[in-house]
């Protein structure tokens, strides 16, 4: 089911780019839509960053989260397995705490990966040959705080998060 629901997040990130859909498709990508975006739904932040003053746009907010949230995670997850491997020693531990990780990443890769590939989604919607982002077209693209994420933040993540992660999981499980 996870397999399937990644399928359908990557068909819902290769919709949102303004490329040559037959109409079929695009009520197809449309309908797939749904199921892909049901976990950004459940964990939407736009409404906490409105409502606590927070000065920076939601997208570059929840890129920030989307470095912060799964390396958190991956620490609470090995302490955990720490303890408990050290309270109940059992050969078993390590082989937890790598499958536990192992998880962690794929489940949240997907939402990791169409926030980050989402801050290179430009369009030129005024046809004067400056290109704004899809998803919020009142932030130029390549100016100020994008050209920062985009540069500082969003190719990190796509080199950790989105390549290296999955190939060292790729690696341990594996070995």
């Amino acid at each position: 089911m996870r397999i399937l629901t990644n399928y359908f997040q990557i068909l819902t990130l290769a919709s949102s780019y303004d490329l040559s859909w037959s109409d079929n498709m695009k009520t197809f990508l449309q309908w797939i839509s749904i199921i892909a975006k049901s976990s950004q739904i459940l964990f939407s932040v736009d409404c906490f960053i409105k409502d606590n003053d927070v000065h920076t746009e939601p997208l570059y907010f929840k890129m920030v989260l989307a470095i912060i949230f799964p390396a958190v995670s991956i620490i609470l997850i090995s302490a955990f397995w720490f303890v408990y491997g050290y309270f109940k020693p059992n050969t078993q531990t390590l082989t937890r705490l790598i499958m536990s990780v192992t998880i962690l990443i794929f489940i949240t890769l997907p939402a990791v990966t169409t926030i980050t590939f989402a801050i290179y989604n430009c369009v030129d919607v005024f046809q004067d040959s400056k290109t704004y982002l899809a998803l919020d077209v009142n932030l130029q693209c390549w100016t100020g705080d994008h050209n920062f994420y985009a540069r500082n933040i969003g190719i990190p993540i796509i080199m950790i998060w989105v390549v290296g992660l999955p190939l060292l999981a790729l690696i341990i499980m594996y070995r």
